[in-house]
């Protein structure tokens, strides 16, 4: 499992830093504002993708060990067809982008979500090192085709992102089709019904998690965008997207744990499992973050440009919720293998009540700092939910995620000897 760990999180890493540097290249050329406006694209694709996972994404991982795979294929791309053609009515009442810009938000929705439903089947499977070779292909190749189109054909604009993620999603996409290796039997009209009701109804409580928690998660994007302007969603946003990058150990450790106990029967097993890898996402997320905070802010402006020079402050007032987060990733993952998702919903329910409440306060008065501030408020309380129910539930000792001195040993242990495996020769 420490092996798929560390996979995933490699894989992670080396997105992360094509990301990087790729949001480097759009600060400068494009400027804050059309960083701020891909921002908002990238949030109306995640939007769409999260209402085609209703019958797709984790629902369909906790769903496929018990079912027909034929059959919840079937259903989980019938509903992506049907809520993309939804979403064509429902862009008429959405005036943030140009006609043109919709069309280009559901039809790379579109094929992402149809993505996303084969690496669900692979994720299901626990094909680990397919799975994270294929959200890496993505990245690569949407680095390497901006690249393509701001050095040789020298077309610098939005546009020319959004063709560039037309290449990228197709090219992920094509590459999952090799979940159809798989052996399939025939549907069968009961069999598609009973499936279908399972799906949705397991999918409703996750995905309403989801969405809530990723209007938790980028509120403040649209409520900086109305009180301060484009530019300054484009300076949130960047520094929203560096310190994130945190979560990459957290958010790898989730998707492993998840896809080991959807696939177990164990209640003993999984609890002690989600407590021990909480643990481990916590040191390592504690000392991601002790690094960003050392980063002088001449670096940041060296990279990204004067306009960007508040990005430590940002990232200061983000600290707190980045940290907690760490604990709802792994907790949410065992919630929701276990078959009981809806504590999640509540979670992302009191985090957004949360930010919706507090952000109408802090930014106008704050600026980007309130709204660093609220998210890092709301992350904390879903955070503190999540941890209480878990604690009340399964385990009444209130210092169990603190980690103790052997613990933190091996750990330092652990990170050496990757080290030393990625690095034979030193």
């Amino acid at each position: 499992m420490l092996k798929k760990i560390f996979g995933t999180t490699l894989t992670r890493v080396l997105s992360a830093v094509l990301s990087f540097v790729l949001l480097l290249l759009n600060a400068k050329l494009l400027g804050a504002e059309g960083v701020g406006t891909i921002s908002l694209i990238v949030l109306g694709i995640t939007i769409l993708q999260l209402l085609t996972s209703f019958a797709g994404g984790a629902s369909l991982i906790y769903i496929l060990p018990r079912s027909n795979l034929s059959t919840c294929l079937l259903i989980s791309y019938l509903w992506t067809v049907l809520i993309c053609l939804a979403s064509i009515i429902a862009t008429l009442f959405l005036p943030v982008f140009s006609v043109t810009q919709n069309w280009h938000i559901i039809l790379l929705s579109f094929i992402s979500s149809l993505t996303n439903v084969n690496l669900s089947v692979i994720l299901s499977q626990e094909k680990i090192m397919r799975y994270n070779l294929i959200n890496l292909s993505q990245t690569v190749v949407l680095f390497f085709s901006c690249l393509f189109s701001y050095f040789y054909i020298h077309s610098i604009s939005v546009d020319a992102v959004i063709i560039c993620m037309y290449v990228s999603y197709g090219t992920a996409f094509l590459l999952s089709l090799n979940v159809f290796d798989t052996k399939f039997h025939k549907v069968l009209f009961t069999d598609f019904l009973l499936t279908a009701k399972q799906l949705l109804h397991y999918g409703f409580f996750i995905q309403m998690a989801n969405f809530i928690q990723l209007f938790n998660y980028r509120l403040s994007y649209y409520m900086v965008d109305f009180y301060l302007g484009r530019a300054s969603v484009g300076i949130f946003s960047t520094a929203i997207q560096i310190s994130e990058a945190i979560w990459i150990v957290g958010r790898s450790i989730a998707v492993v744990l998840y896809s080991r106990i959807t696939n177990s029967t164990d209640i003993t097993y999984s609890k002690l499992l989600t407590i021990k890898l909480t643990k481990l996402s916590l040191i390592l997320s504690l000392l991601a973050l002790f690094v960003l905070l050392c980063i002088p802010t001449s670096i940041f402006i060296q990279f990204f440009g004067l306009k960007f020079r508040y990005i430590p402050n940002v990232i200061q007032f983000l600290g707190l919720g980045i940290i907690t987060m760490t604990f709802s990733f792994t907790l949410s993952s065992f919630f929701s293998a276990i078959g009981k998702p809806h504590f999640n919903t509540i979670n992302s329910l009191l985090a957004f009540f949360a930010n919706l409440l507090v952000g109408f306060f802090l930014i106008p008065k704050y600026g980007v700092n309130g709204a660093a501030l609220t998210n890092s408020l709301s992350y904390f309380i879903g955070s503190m939910y999540l941890i209480v129910i878990f604690l009340r539930k399964y385990d009444n000792r209130f210092g169990v995620f603190i980690p103790n001195k052997l613990e933190i040993i091996e750990i330092r242990k652990l990170i050496a000897g990757f080290k030393n495996k990625t690095n034979p020769n030193s």
